[in-house]
């Protein structure tokens, strides 16, 4: 059974209360760090990721392919953008060669080595990929998406205890309950969004958000305290 945000919550939950000289934990410092930290997960494996591997499925999950339309040789990169894989434009000879800005100048006044429709360059700033000739208008993306912003939702109970509320659950708020937004009655629907990992890089995440927030550990304790609450049922 896959591990929920909630299961990554509990043991990070065990560990602050356990190491008392720790971080803190709470929802909202746990939400913000799943909309960070994946990032920054993905984002090292894919700097470390070897040329020679065709396949991962750790990283392949988020490969996509998409396309760039370029007025006056400028296009706008898509919003979940995360990492170049390759830029093709239908006819070249290779694909577009992404460049540093100092290097498309010395190309461009560079008789011999002049961007063709053959052999395109390009570059990067900021959120626009610009391509070499101009009057190229549109060319395959391949790249690598960001992964979806994942959330825990919750309410708390009438005796003060969070309950999780899973994806696509709802829930109908009695006397006493607080929903996670601050509401008091009415049914919830629930905002939950789940990490698009596989359970070793939850856990891999689970301590980055440790680590980040101030807890003093190894991986290993990581992995123990949930096995622990596994076997606990809790």
């Amino acid at each position: 059974m896959s591990l929920t945000n909630f299961d990554l919550y509990k043991t990070l939950e065990f560990l602050f209360n356990k190491e008392a000289m720790g971080g803190y934990l709470n929802v909202d410092k746990f939400n913000l760090q799943l909309k960070t930290q994946p990032v920054l997960l993905l984002r090292d494996k894919l700097n470390n990721k070897g040329k020679s591997t065709l396949l991962d499925d750790d990283t392949n999950v988020f490969k996509k392919k998409g396309s760039l339309s370029f007025t006056a040789g400028s296009a706008t990169l898509p919003s979940d953008y995360l990492r170049y894989d390759s830029i093709r434009v239908e006819g070249a000879y290779s694909d577009v060669e992404p460049l540093f800005s100092g290097e498309v100048a010395n190309r461009l006044n560079n008789f011999i080595e002049a961007p063709t429709s053959l052999f395109p360059i390009g570059e990067f700033i900021g959120s626009k990929f610009y391509i070499y000739p101009v009057t190229i208008s549109s060319a395959d993306f391949i790249y690598y998406r960001k992964p979806v912003d994942a959330v825990m939702d919750f309410y708390i109970n009438n005796i003060g205890e969070l309950i999780y509320l899973p994806a696509g659950g709802t829930h109908a708020l009695t006397t006493g309950e607080v929903g996670s937004l601050g509401q008091t009655s009415g049914t919830m629907t629930s905002l939950t969004v789940e990490l698009e990992f596989g359970d070793d890089l939850k856990m891999e995440i689970s301590y980055l958000i440790a680590k980040s927030l101030g807890l003093n550990l190894q991986r290993g304790d990581m992995f123990a305290a949930a096995d622990k609450l596994q076997k606990e049922g809790k």
